[in-house]
């Protein structure tokens, strides 16, 4: 008789020791969870103030650099505005004495528009005296757009005349 509460006694601790095992599992496997799903909000969080940061920066950076971006727009050529180009540029004949005209004016923007920028290429002839021909030249540069001069070809012509050929690449949106 004397084994008999010993044996309910180890029966009774063995049960308990098994439930104590798996309330520990559970709650370990509950804990590891929570860790988990906090450290996931933590790194949304730090993600959610970078993108926070970011965004200041770049509007702090767009404020600043407004009137920046307005100057280079205003040295840009808008495309749908290439005539006022083309006039303004034969209209230098009469400001300079020569003869200006524009021998050839080609744009892969009037062919295709599938870039934001292109640049619209001309050729620009101007004749007459030497004067004349470089004050043509000398307003064909001060024009109000980023341009690139490819080429420039001066020639001397009858009775003290010049020939003037310039080869242009104008930026344009």
């Amino acid at each position: 008789m004397k084994s008999q509460p010993h044996k309910t006694l180890l029966i009774i601790s063995f049960s308990l020791f098994v439930i104590l095992a798996f309330a520990y599992g559970f709650m370990k496997n509950s804990l590891d969870i929570s860790i988990a799903n906090v450290s996931n909000m933590r790194s949304q969080i730090k993600s959610g103030d970078m993108i926070i940061t970011e965004t200041r920066f770049l509007d702090t950076l767009s404020s600043d650099t407004a009137s920046d971006r307005d100057r280079v727009r205003s040295h840009v050529l808008v495309a749908d505005k290439a005539i006022d180009l083309i006039v303004a540029i034969e209209s230098f004949g009469s400001k300079s004495g020569s003869k200006v005209s524009i021998v050839s004016i080609d744009s892969p923007k009037f062919k295709q528009a599938s870039s934001t920028t292109s640049s619209i290429n001309m050729e620009v002839s101007a004749i007459g005296q030497w004067s004349s021909v470089m004050k043509a030249l000398s307003l064909i540069e001060g024009l109000p757009y980023i341009m690139t001069t490819d080429s420039i070809k001066m020639n001397a012509l009858e009775k003290g005349d010049w020939n003037l050929d310039i080869k242009l690449r104008v930026l344009t949106i």
